[in-house]
């Protein structure tokens, strides 16, 4: 019964990951590769930065849904693992501190 619980519990994990990458994937399409003019129409938030900014905020979600696919190759090596760990560290920092307080942008 549990190795049937656990098979369970495996499978709504990856169908989970790869719905979550999906989204991130087409988001990060769609800020990366969209004209400006087109995505402030859906998204409001685009005007308040820069088109650098939003091109990197793309990208970052394109690599995040890469990211996501990649994670159980990642778990199996421990250097990538402890590089993994430091990249999200630094990009929660440059969200917390860098970007959040700025004070022209509109939260």
């Amino acid at each position: 019964m549990e190795k049937k619980n656990n098979k369970t519990l495996n499978i709504a994990l990856w169908v989970a990951q790869v719905l979550l990458a999906a989204m991130f994937l087409m988001a990060g399409i769609m800020k990366a590769t969209q004209p400006i003019e087109e995505l402030s129409q859906s998204m409001t938030w685009v005007n308040d930065f820069s088109a650098g900014m939003v091109r990197f905020i793309g990208i970052s979600e394109l690599l995040g849904g890469i990211g996501l696919y990649c994670l159980p190759c990642c778990a199996l090596n421990q250097f990538l693992r402890h590089w993994q760990l430091w990249v999200f560290l630094l990009l929660w920092y440059w969200l917390l501190y860098i970007i959040y307080p700025m004070p022209n942008i509109k939260h």
